[in-house]
Formats: C-alpha cells, sequence, structure tokens
C-alpha cells in the first residue's frame, strides 16, 4: 500500500499479501501438491430492502463498530518494536471486525485499510488536548463515529467536543431537530459554517488570501469527455439551464441563521473548554496568554467534511490545503494561532468503520472519490429517491428530454435512473459514439452536484419523518368501504379498468 494513498477496498490477493505483511508472517510455496476442497457451497441471496428500513437498521447497529487503538508503548519502545506492535493490532482489529460482521450479521462497508492514516489518528488524538470531529449538516449522524467518542474518553483528561459545519445547508426547523437530537443523548452540538465565515471575512476587507475554491466547478462545466471511451460526437454545448432547488423535500439554505456560531464564539467555546473556570476568565479578559506549552486543537472526521476549512476560517486566510476531493490532506498538519496559546491539528480524513445502509451512501455523501467509482447507478438511484425525480427535472430542465425518452422504449420497460441520466446528457449535448447520450457523465455531474450542495438534500435525526411521507402513509390506509361498488367500474367483457380510490 502506498503511504500517501487511502485504501477502502483491495482485492482478495492484495488484502492476504497486505495482512501477511502486518502480521511479521512468511509463507512457503506447496509444489507438486494438489488439495481437494469439500463441502457444501452455500449460496445466499441478496436481501432487498427498502431503503428507509436498511438506514434503520444502520443506524441501530452503527454503535458496535470500533475504530483501531493503539497500542501499549513507552520510551524504551523502539520505532521498529512499535511499527511490529501496530501491524499485529491492525490486523487483529481487522479479524475482529470481519468476526463481529459474521456473528451480527452485519454488512461492513468500506472502511480506511492504509495503516499509516489510522497512525495519524493515533497521533493527533495523542497530542490533543481538544478532540473535534466534524461533522457534514446535511447528514451529521452519517459521519458520526460514537466509537471515536469512546476512544477519546479512554485517555481521561482530553476533551471532545461535535462541531456541525456546512450548517447554513439547515433550516431553522431542521437545526432545532437536530439540536433536541443531540440533547436527547447527552452530546452539545455546535453548529458552524466554515465557508460563509471565509467569505465574511473576505467581503469585510480583512487580509484573507483565500479565494472560493472554482476550479472544480469550471471543470464541471467545461470538462471535456473526448480522451474517455475513443472517438466521441462533439457537439457546441448550450448555456445551462440549472433551473431552481425549491422543494418541500429540499431546503433551501440560509446562511444568516441565528443557531450558527461564528469564528470568535467557536473559539470562545474552544478555551472554555481547554481551561478550567478561572483560566476561562482570563483568557476572555486577554488576548494574549502566557504559557509554555501550547494547547492542541485536533480535527477528525470523514474526508471532504471540511477539516481543513474550519481551520482556515479560524486562521483568517488560507494557511492549510483545500479541495473537493476526498482525502486531500494527506499527513497531520500544524499551525500556531497567533495571540493565543492554541495549536490547531489537521489530521487527514478517515471513512471510519461503519455499517451504512448501503455503499452508494458513502458515494453520494463524498467519502469516496466518485471519479473511481465503477458503477455510478446505485449512487445516482438513492439520490433520486432521496431527492424525487421532479426535483431533479425542474433543475437541471430536461422533463421533455425524459418523456421522449419514455415514449421510444415504452413506459413499462423504463428504468427511471438510466432514462433520466440519458435525458440529462442530452440536454447538456454530451454524446458518446453514434450520438449516444454520455450517461456516466452525466453520473458523475450528478453526484458532483449533490456533494457540493448545487443539489441540495438535508437528512432529518434517525426516528424523524417527514410531513409528506407522513401524508402518504396516511393516503395509504384503504377503507374496504370505499371499493364496495367495484363491479359497477367492471366492463361486461369482464376485464376490470383502472380503478383510483374515491376522495
Amino acid at each position: 500500500i502506498q503511504s500517501g494513498k487511502s485504501v477502502l477496498e483491495q482485492s482478495s490477493l492484495d488484502d492476504f499479501l497486505e495482512t501477511a505483511a502486518l502480521a511479521q508472517r512468511n509463507f512457503d510455496a506447496l509444489r507438486g501438491e494438489a488439495y481437494v476442497m469439500q463441502g457444501d457451497v452455500q449460496v445466499v441471496a441478496e436481501k432487498i430492502t427498502s431503503t428507509r428500513d436498511a438506514e434503520a437498521a444502520a443506524h441501530s447497529r452503527r454503535v458496535l463498530v470500533p475504530v483501531p487503538r493503539r497500542p501499549a508503548w513507552d520510551k524504551g519502545t523502539t520505532a521498529e518494536e512499535l511499527g511490529v506492535s501496530e501491524g499485529q493490532a491492525f490486523v487483529q482489529w481487522r479479524r475482529d471486525l470481519a468476526a463481529l460482521e459474521e456473528d451480527e450479521g452485519l454488512v461492513m462497508t468500506p472502511y480506511e485499510k492504509n495503516l499509516d492514516f489510522w497512525r495519524q489518528l493515533w497521533r493527533c488524538l495523542e497530542r490533543s488536548d481538544l478532540v473535534v470531529q466534524i461533522l457534514d449538516a446535511r447528514d451529521p449522524d452519517f459521519y458520526r463515529s460514537r466509537d471515536l467518542e469512546r476512544y477519546v474518553s479512554e485517555f481521561g483528561s482530553k476533551k471532545f467536543l461535535l462541531l456541525v459545519n456546512k450548517s447554513d445547508y439547515l433550516t431553522p426547523d431542521l437545526h432545532a431537530k437536530w439540536s433536541a437530537y443531540f440533547a436527547e443523548q447527552g452530546i452539545e452540538a455546535l453548529f458552524f459554517s466554515a465557508m460563509s465565515e471565509l467569505r465574511r471575512q473576505q467581503d469585510s476587507g480583512s487580509e484573507v488570501r483565500w479565494k472560493p475554491d472554482e476550479t472544480q466547478e469550471s471543470e464541471d462545466e467545461d470538462e471535456s469527455e473526448e480522451d474517455e471511451g475513443g472517438e466521441v460526437t462533439v457537439i457546441p454545448e448550450e448555456e445551462e439551464e440549472h433551473g431552481t432547488a425549491e422543494s418541500t423535500d429540499v431546503p433551501v439554505p440560509d446562511s444568516d441563521e441565528d443557531f450558527m456560531c461564528d469564528c470568535e464564539q467557536l473559539l470562545r467555546e474552544i478555551r472554555t473548554r481547554l481551561c478550567t473556570a478561572g483560566e476561562a476568565e482570563a483568557a476572555e479578559s486577554s488576548t494574549t496568554v502566557q504559557d509554555e506549552r501550547k494547547r492542541i486543537v485536533g480535527f477528525v472526521g470523514y474526508p471532504n467534511v471540511g477539516k481543513s476549512t474550519v481551520i482556515n476560517a479560524l486562521w483568517g486566510s488560507k494557511k492549510v490545503s483545500m479541495s473537493r476531493t476526498p482525502g486531500k490532506t494527506k499527513h497531520l498538519q500544524t499551525l500556531d494561532l497567533p495571540g493565543t496559546d492554541i495549536t490547531l491539528c489537521d489530521c487527514p480524513g478517515l471513512v471510519f468503520p461503519s455499517v451504512a445502509a448501503s455503499k452508494a451512501h458513502l458515494a453520494i455523501n463524498g467519502t469516496v472519490p466518485y471519479d473511481e467509482l465503477r458503477d455510478y447507478s446505485p449512487a445516482v438511484r438513492l439520490i433520486i429517491e432521496k431527492v424525487g425525480i421532479r426535483t431533479l427535472l425542474k433543475k437541471y430542465s430536461c422533463a421533455a428530454q425524459m418523456k421522449d425518452s419514455a415514449e421510444r422504449v415504452g413506459e413499462a420497460s423504463i428504468d427511471e435512473c438510466t432514462t433520466f441520466l440519458a435525458a440529462f446528457a442530452c440536454k447538456r449535448n454530451h454524446y458518446l459514439r453514434l450520438h449516444v447520450p454520455d450517461n456516466s457523465w452525466a453520473a458523475r455531474r450528478i453526484l458532483k452536484d449533490y456533494f457540493s450542495g448545487n443539489l441540495l438534500h438535508c437528512e432529518l435525526p434517525p426516528g424523524c419523518v417527514r410531513e409528506e411521507e407522513e401524508e402518504l402513509l396516511e393516503a395509504e390506509v384503504v377503507d374496504d368501504d370505499d371499493f364496495d361498488d367495484m363491479g359497477d367500474f367492471v366492463k361486461e367483457s369482464g376485464k376490470p379498468q383502472k380503478l383510483t380510490k374515491r376522495a
């Protein structure tokens, strides 16, 4: 495994070789001998469940999944001895996960298998006085690692804080529900928007060298697919029509909500947790605190939840590399805040082991680089299910193309996901050879828009049901008396007509 590359999935051979190397085991090849393995072949059929049931089951079992612990060491432990013990502990942790998956009947999602990334987390936790776990406000429960909170508490003296970043995507109602959810669990969470703070600093005229990262967006608009798939029919691209994102299921963000804390309030909360009650008062009355040792605040979380952006907002200018590509930060980075006794520590993003509803949830939440996906269909289908096909057709102005595709293939055999991607590609004039719509480009664009917030969808806390879903559930309750006169609607030939429930 390359030290600077995140590894979520491996082939069986690579996995075996890597495990053998970490466990310090040697194997000899057997030649001239054949072994016949006999046993009953068991075929396990994949269970088909609804997204709602799968997400509920994943939430109920997510607390069971542990994160790896660093083995004990002291000043007399050599670097070689520590490396061997870390490798063996990591292999044992992976075996425990496999046993947990088998015993509990869980389906593990891909998680970080590069030991070097976990070493960065261990060092960040060990040196930090306060550990801040950053969550994405669009789905905080997905990005939260409960065992990480337990791991921090095992150190004894370290403090822990949940920071819900990108909170400008939330409506006041969603914020109230998530606040109540965390309060019920006895956890205090702060709501913050690093990008809003950076824009505010830029607009205020302060010396901020940060500029909005629009390179990825421009690539989305202008990227050419000529290098993929051989020959491509090039057609001039018309001006894009984004439409509106207004929908009962898609909240419109408001960056001026009072529930979000700003940088000054966040720093105040950090100081309060770092200091005792008396030290907190001294810190509030003085901008410069004299101390022999810097207090370290570690920022941890999934890739692309905004750890580096939060640090940049606290610093006031771009000091840490930012990108929309998951896993931009490869190594532990530290930054001293001028005029304070605080050092900020940026840990590389980690995909924690979890029991997510499906691998598609990892893709739409940006924890897996979408350019590396082999099959985009499950992720796009999940987006369609969450956002709604009507909202997508309205936003991307491709209802006419969708209708044309349905008429060509017939509504009975239509695949909504494939047809929508083809309609979107036709609308934006992206074709492959022989004028075939480039569904791959359309899928990548939908995934990028979903993760960047251009196609906005925010999840509710576990146990909450949207008003629209409640209305649908009530409408599904059918009274038998409503169809007592069904015979009046049946033709003499005995062939029933299409019936609808009367109001």
